[in-house]
């Protein structure tokens, strides 16, 4: 009785965006695509994708991966470059598909995906601010690409927030809870 009333709070509370950065900590962006040696970045993540065995190390790495396009896209929308901002937002919503896609493959095995869902989910919400911010910046010409981005972390997160509430009701009302918090501060 009590997880069907707490997954039920959990789907109310999904049904709108949210976000947990209250100080946005994203990994550093690194080589970005305006460099002439973003190759080598891009190789060197393929060849750690390739060695990150099972579903459950993949999507975290996708994770990971993510985060990384949303601080390239944040140094390459201040240094002007507008389209390949887009672009990079576009590898970041593969990435996140990914992951969620990895999850749930581990998922219908019968692995817990909970740290991965916690992962996506925290992940997500810090993604949201940023882009957020990234809207209010780049001209009306990319708004769209940055809105697209905007609506597939929030799908993701919502996503990843139901899973973790299949496994860890508590965890996720907890996250929730926090997010709406932080989101009224």
């Amino acid at each position: 009785m009590k997880k069907g009333i707490l997954l039920i709070v959990i789907s109310i509370l999904l049904s709108g965006a949210v976000s947990f950065a209250q100080g946005v900590e994203l990994p550093g962006p690194g080589i970005t695509s305006d460099s002439p040696f973003y190759f080598l970045e891009t190789i060197a993540e393929e060849i750690g994708t390739f060695f990150s065995f099972g579903d459950l190390k993949k999507a975290a790495r996708y994770a990971t991966l993510a985060a990384e396009r949303i601080a390239e896209t944040e140094a390459l929308v201040e240094k002007g470059k507008t389209e390949l901002a887009e672009k990079t937002l576009e590898r970041y919503e593969n990435q996140l598909n990914k992951s969620l896609a990895r999850a749930e493959k581990a998922l219908a095995k019968g692995k817990s995906v909970k740290n991965v869902m916690e992962i996506v989910a925290e992940g997500t919400g810090k993604h949201l601010t940023v882009i957020e911010n990234i809207l209010e910046k780049v001209p009306e010409k990319a708004k769209t690409a940055v809105t697209k981005a905007k609506e597939a972390s929030m799908t993701g997160q919502k996503n990843a927030l139901r899973a973790l509430a299949r496994e860890n009701p508590e965890r996720a009302a907890e996250m929730i809870l926090k997010a709406a918090e932080a989101r009224l501060n």
